[in-house]
């Protein structure tokens, strides 16, 4: 352990060394069984990512800089909409710059899931700053991240008041036929929790608003519509009213004096990511040259050779109404370095977990590997734009218009 890790070695023989026992009390046995496993065996097994976020702050904390770049690595392929908050929370806290732009890429094609996810109440304050004023935070509507906030501060008040689901109304039990006495004692008791109960409700309004005060200024209330505004903010009390008749005159164009919070960010919409489809090959069927399927029980089929673009690009789908399976195949995507990403191939099209970053001066190869497939195969060479935008070079043995879905990145 001392030979892997200078923080070991201080614990175990230098100035931080104990007696006969080293106590790590606040590690996870878990994931410390994991740093263990990876230092005598050169192994190591993650069985979910909450394990995996673990064992990378475990890994910083006594500077196993393999273990990290490994977790790093591990959580980049294994990053979801659900699971986003904590990766993105923990990419932030070790500033892993990789790990953060595979977040990005997450936000660029994923931004409404992310904000809907349950967990984004875990992200640290520092960290939902980071999120809501993200520049490739590309979502549908400013709804989605008011609602997120609005999340996320009723459970730092529902924590700080150790509160359960929060309502606006006290409720009132229906009466059950007991005794005199029973019902003098229940109704005592049922007034107590009112009061208690309002006393939370007096107190849940004003604090959720000291609470998400610094935010505000994130959420680009005027680019909600009216029907928006009176839908998600409204109810939820944040905004007095006479800040929500200010905003909603701004909404609908009108002269008003804006509340403070109401930033120079708030009338810029943030556009959701458009995701572009461009036939890469065009089919030969209108001059009357005709099509042969070919059954191939097992093949390894390019579906894109020494492939380039001219501009940075996000990579989501590919598909070939000539190549067809009920099987599942596998799309692997290389550089001239090695593989970069894959893809799942399913019916005609192959959809990637993870979109492919492809930037410009570089050359790729889209392989197909896929068994049980009727394809229609030949040569064709690529040289397609999408207006002014970007420019595809290369080659494919798809017959058929081949078709590529893809952001551009800005």
């Amino acid at each position: 352990m001392a030979m892997n890790s200078p923080v070991f070695e201080a614990m175990l023989y230098g100035p931080m060394a104990e007696k006969d026992t080293l106590s790590l009390d606040d590690d996870q046995p878990e994931a410390f069984k994991c740093l263990l496993d990876f230092i005598y065996t050169d192994n190591i097994n993650f069985t979910e990512v909450k394990l995996t976020l673990q064992v990378y702050r475990l890994a910083h904390k006594y500077q196993l800089d393999k273990i990290c770049q490994i977790c790093s690595e591990n959580l980049a392929e294994e990053i979801t909409e659900e699971n986003f908050p904590f990766v993105y929370d923990t990419a932030l806290f070790f500033d892993d710059h990789k790990l953060l732009q595979r977040c990005e890429e997450v936000l660029i094609t994923a931004a409404d899931q992310v904000l809907k996810s349950k967990n984004i109440t875990f992200l640290r304050s520092s960290s939902l700053k980071q999120l809501l004023s993200h520049p490739r935070l590309a979502v549908s509507s400013e709804a989605n991240v008011f609602s997120a906030l609005l999340s996320w501060g009723l459970s730092q008040v529902k924590a700080e008041y150790a509160v359960g689901p929060v309502t606006y109304l006290p409720v009132v039990k229906k009466e059950s036929p007991k005794s005199i006495s029973a019902k003098e004692d229940e109704n005592e008791k049922e007034e107590e929790a009112i009061e208690k109960h309002q006393y939370k409700e007096e107190m849940l309004i004003p604090k959720l608003r000291q609470v998400v005060e610094e935010f505000l200024p994130l959420v680009r209330f005027l680019t909600m519509t009216a029907e928006e505004f009176i839908q998600h903010v409204i109810p939820s009390g944040i905004v007095a009213v006479e800040e929500g008749v200010n905003i909603l005159q701004g909404i609908e164009g009108m002269y008003s004096t804006l509340p403070k919070f109401v930033s120079s960010l708030a009338a810029k919409k943030r556009y959701p990511s458009l995701i572009t489809s461009l036939v890469l090959s065009i089919s030969p069927m209108n001059n009357g040259t005709s099509i042969n399927f070919k059954y191939y029980t097992k093949i390894n089929h390019y579906l894109l050779q020494n492939f380039q673009t001219t501009k940075a690009v996000l990579v989501v789908k590919i598909s070939s109404a000539f190549i067809s399976s009920l099987n599942e195949g596998v799309v692997t995507v290389n550089d001239s370095n090695g593989e970069i990403g894959k893809g799942t191939w399913r019916g005609t099209a192959c959809h990637f977990k993870r979109p492919i970053k492809l930037v410009p001066g570089v050359i790729y190869n889209f392989e197909l590997n896929i068994e049980a497939a009727s394809i229609a195969v030949r040569n064709n060479n690529i040289n397609v734009s999408q207006g002014n935008d970007v420019t595809f070079v290369g080659t494919t043995s798809c017959l058929h218009n081949l078709e590529i879905e893809y952001i551009t990145e800005n």
